[in-house]
């Protein structure tokens, strides 16, 4: 079996170089599937105690007209709050913007810290957004689609509609 020897003495032998070539390939791979379309806008809203987080969460359905689809809590502190996808007119004024309906979800996500003995959630909102566009075989599907000027103004006002509330509820931690 043939070893390569670099500069500071480590030798590799053929079979582990080409192993590890191949996971640098695979991860590549799979990165670039991950990556793509950036369609989501996100802030963080700030600091706030239990109860200012649950304000925050009962103006984005009162104000903002979001349904909570799921709330959960993991183990590690995080908590997520993401709400149903909410069906509206497409944001582009673009004539060549082909999406028939677009749709918007919230996502809040909440992590525990603690600050001079008070219970404290960092408050992060992340809005994602999709459009339903014609397919080559005459039907159409939703898909991720690059944010418009118009749909991260309009999650930049629930954003720091909701910042406010969070700004409003915390005292000065």
């Amino acid at each position: 079996m043939e070893t390569f020897k670099f500069s500071n003495n480590i030798k590799f032998s053929s079979l582990a170089l080409f192993l590890l070539g191949i996971t640098f390939f695979l991860g590549g791979c799979s990165a670039g599937l991950n990556s793509g379309i950036d369609n989501t806008y996100t802030l963080t809203l700030g600091d706030a105690e239990e109860q200012g987080v649950q304000e925050v969460v009962t103006r984005l359905r009162n104000n903002h007209h979001y349904e909570i689809e799921r709330n959960d809590t993991y183990t590690s502190g995080e908590s997520r709050v993401t709400t149903y996808w909410k069906k509206s007119p497409p944001f582009s004024k673009d004539p060549n913007y082909k999406a028939q309906q677009v749709e918007t979800r919230i996502i809040l996500t909440t992590r525990l810290r603690s600050s001079q003995g008070y219970r404290l959630f960092r408050i992060k909102f992340q809005g994602e957004y999709r459009a339903l566009m014609p397919t080559e075989t005459g039907g159409s599907e939703f898909q991720k689609m690059p944010l418009t000027e118009e749909a991260e103004d309009y999650f930049k006002d629930i954003a720091y509609d909701l910042k406010d509330q969070v700004s409003g509820s915390s005292r000065g931690f």
